[in-house]
């Protein structure tokens, strides 16, 4: 439970934190419902991988990796991920909130796509 401990420590040193919080970054507009789909978007990736989708020595580490730089493709954690699956939590990821879903409902629609 490494990831749980890593998240308290952020949350501890931040104090009031979620998923989202690279969103606050100065370059970053007004948080939307598409900061939801980042926070949900970590835990997917973490539920299909077993990995948070960044780590660092440090709190401050981790969120500097939040808001630089991109996860590691969830196929380096899990080989036979489907590659559309793959994509759609990248997408989650990503640091423009442009390219992710609009709200959590179209990321259902997307996921829901996904099986079948």
């Amino acid at each position: 439970m490494a990831a749980w401990s890593e998240l308290r420590a952020l949350v501890g040193v931040l104090g009031d934190l979620d998923a989202g919080v690279f969103q606050l970054a100065e370059d970053q507009p007004e948080p939307d419902q598409r900061a939801d789909v980042y926070a949900c978007g970590v835990l997917l990736y973490e539920v299909f991988t077993g990995k948070l989708p960044f780590g660092g020595e440090n709190p401050m580490e981790i969120l500097m990796k939040h808001l630089k730089e991109p996860p590691a493709a969830p196929s380096l954690y899990w080989a036979e991920i489907p590659r559309a699956l793959e994509q759609l939590l990248l997408r989650c990821l990503s640091k423009d909130a442009a390219d992710r879903p609009a709200h959590a409902g179209a990321l259902l629609t997307e996921v829901e796509r996904l099986g079948g």
